[in-house]
């Protein structure tokens, strides 16, 4: 789970692309096509109104995907912008398009300012900590563990195939399901790792694989820690695997249609409780 909230990219993909989303829409509801569109606009737009509909609202969108604390106020107020703009436009030429329309836009600018302040997209959005997508270094490191699952006394042989400290990419043959819990033991020279995680992704080709996310302890958390820096004192160096949008996205869609879940940022738990335990070290 290492993509950015398909939400908040959406949001900020649709006012990227906002010049070309108004010419289409232009096109549909007065019949023009893309070029006597953007003619008209810069013919009869002020330097002003051309400034914001093509640089300040695609600048904003760029803004919201960049996750800095000056993005959301330059969100904001390319927004207001947009709102005023449109209110303007209705009240100086109500025939221009339905009352419909202008409402519409205006309701959903509204919608998308207010949508960051839903607790759990304004602590994504806003919390460094919780951003679960920008992960730490992975490396390669295969070694042989013992898989045990939950509820189960008996374990069986997997490979895990690379590290980070969040968690290990592991090849196991019999077949398991996201969310499953299980426990990881392996022994790398005389130091001998136990580990809890969760299954959060699951690969059958080449082989049967299965991202897992640890379920951090103090304790764990320090010994994985250790594990890289002497990785990293070997020689090894931290691999960057190509990253999977297009399935990400695939996957986030269809879970958004059959279950309802992905329009609010679900925080994992491994790193709530980072979260937490990093406010116990301070306290």
């Amino acid at each position: 789970m290492k993509n950015r909230p398909w939400p908040i990219v959406i949001i900020a993909l649709f006012h990227i692309f906002a010049p070309f989303g108004n010419a289409v829409l232009h096109s549909v509801v007065k019949g023009i096509d893309m070029q006597t569109y953007f003619e008209l606009l810069f013919s009869r737009s002020s330097g002003l109104d051309i400034f914001g509909e093509l640089v300040l609202i695609p600048c904003a969108g760029v803004a919201l995907l960049m996750f800095r604390k000056w993005s959301y106020p330059i969100f904001v107020g390319a927004i207001s912008w947009a709102t005023f703009r449109t209110a303007w436009s209705w009240y100086n030429y109500p025939n221009a398009a339905s009352p419909f329309i202008f409402v519409s836009v205006i309701v959903l600018d509204l919608l998308l300012v207010s949508y960051f302040l839903i607790p759990a997209v304004r602590a994504a959005y806003f919390n460094r900590n919780l951003r679960w997508w920008e992960t730490k270094a992975r490396f390669p490191f295969e070694i042989e563990t013992n898989v045990t699952l939950k509820d189960q006394e008996k374990s069986e042989k997997g490979k895990v195939v690379n590290i980070s400290e969040g968690g290990i990419f592991l090849l196991f043959k019999p077949s398991l399901e996201s969310d499953q819990e299980l426990k990881l033991s392996f022994q790398r020279g005389e130091e001998a790792f136990e580990l809890d995680g969760k299954i959060v992704r699951k690969m059958e080709k080449p082989a049967s694989g299965y991202g897992v996310e640890f379920s951090h302890t103090r304790s764990t958390r320090a010994a994985i820690k250790s594990l890289l820096k002497a990785l990293q004192a070997d020689g090894l160096k931290p691999r960057t695997p190509p990253d999977p949008t297009f399935l990400s996205f695939k996957i986030w869609l269809k879970r958004l249609t059959t279950t309802g879940k992905g329009l609010i940022p679900e925080i994992p738990e491994a790193y709530q409780k980072k979260t937490a335990e990093d406010k116990e070290q301070v306290s």
